[in-house]
């Protein structure tokens, strides 16, 4: 689709490449977290709390504040690419992952530092479930970041089932740790 497309520039060309191989990667690293996290399965999700909203409607900042609620958990910014079990918030800073994922998100705000404008992304912060939907290949952060009509028309007749199994199944793993 983005192929098709063809208005990637080559730097857009390859940031994407970039995108989409973390992506996989971050696939591989959830199934593998899951199977190595038997049980997971079984946690229980008790009355989710789904926020809808479009776009600078406030959705971030209202999960972020249910979140402050011990009762809720949601997947950190860190977490979402290297989704597993949350371990204690005092022993974030030491983890590897934390640590790379800190180092991408302040070169990315070194680079774009007004993507802040319009999405208030910290490394430990509570992310959004686009972000956790993404490896799945089947969501809207797709057409909304690129003009891809092809992925876009057949993204349209997909059942999202799967997609938010998916979710469910992140969410229940790194509640394994709640």
């Amino acid at each position: 689709a983005l192929d098709s497309a063809d208005r990637l520039t080559p730097e857009g060309a390859v940031a994407t490449a970039a995108q989409i191989d973390v992506l996989l990667r971050t696939r591989l690293r959830t199934i593998a977290a899951w199977k190595a996290n038997p049980g997971y399965e079984r946690v229980e999700i008790r009355r989710p709390l789904i926020i809808p909203g479009i776009v600078r409607s406030g959705t971030t900042a209202l999960q972020r504040l249910l979140t402050v609620d011990p009762q809720y958990i949601g997947i950190p910014h860190w977490l979402v690419r290297a989704p597993r079990p949350l371990p204690p918030v005092e022993s974030w800073a030491a983890d590897p992952d934390y640590q790379a994922a800190k180092a991408v998100l302040d070169q990315m705000i070194a680079h774009v530092p007004e993507m802040l404008n319009d999405h208030m992304m910290t490394v430990d912060a509570v992310e959004e479930s686009i972000f956790s939907l993404a490896p799945t290949f089947t969501n809207n952060m797709f057409p909304s970041q690129w003009t891809v009509p092809d992925y876009d028309a057949w993204y349209r007749t997909v059942d999202e089932s799967a997609c938010y199994r998916w979710l469910a199944d992140t969410l229940r793993l790194v509640g394994m740790g709640h």
